[in-house]
């Protein structure tokens, strides 16, 4: 059981620094679980983090978000402006990947 007046859980490792992890671009605004934690040497891990349910509801939706939006095929063109192409197969397969199942489930 966890004590609120105690700093850590009796069992429980010190967490690994979330800057340490291998996917961090998501967490490292998130550097301390509480205020002050620094300050105490308390450091949070990834998975912990993602067990939160308000962060796993955020990123959720934020994925699913991403996931509606439709692919797009860019190039570059001569003076280095990025404007979307509509021919090539690659972007016929963008566009339709095959007869049965639009984008989305394939990418």
């Amino acid at each position: 059981m966890w004590n609120l007046l105690r700093r850590t859980r009796k069992n429980q490792k010190s967490g690994r620094d979330v800057r340490e992890a291998g996917w961090t671009s998501l967490f490292q605004a998130v550097a301390e679980p509480f205020a002050g934690a620094w300050q105490q040497g308390v450091k949070t891990d990834p998975e912990s983090v993602l067990s939160f349910h308000a962060v796993f509801s955020c990123i959720s939706l934020i994925s699913q978000d991403i996931a509606k939006m439709r692919l797009r095929l860019m190039q570059t063109d001569a003076h280095g402006i990025r404007r979307e192409t509509r021919r090539g197969d690659i972007a016929r397969l963008c566009r339709r990947p095959n007869a049965q199942q639009k984008p989305h489930p394939v990418f």
